[in-house]
């Protein structure tokens, strides 16, 4: 249970350090380009792990 916690804190912490410093930087639409570009990465990763899985 106590992973499951410090799994929380250290996430919220982590994705405010970062969007913080992405919008004081960058602009408030640049947070949501690196989380769309992020996605894209991990469905592709995700897709070529389930496909080696599946074959």
């Amino acid at each position: 249970m106590s992973i499951v916690a410090f799994s929380f804190m250290v996430g919220g912490a982590i994705g405010t350090s970062i969007g913080g410093h992405l919008i004081s930087s960058f602009g408030y639409q640049s947070l949501f380009t690196s989380y769309g570009v992020l996605l894209i990465v991990l469905s592709a990763i995700a897709y070529i792990a389930i496909s080696e899985v599946a074959s």
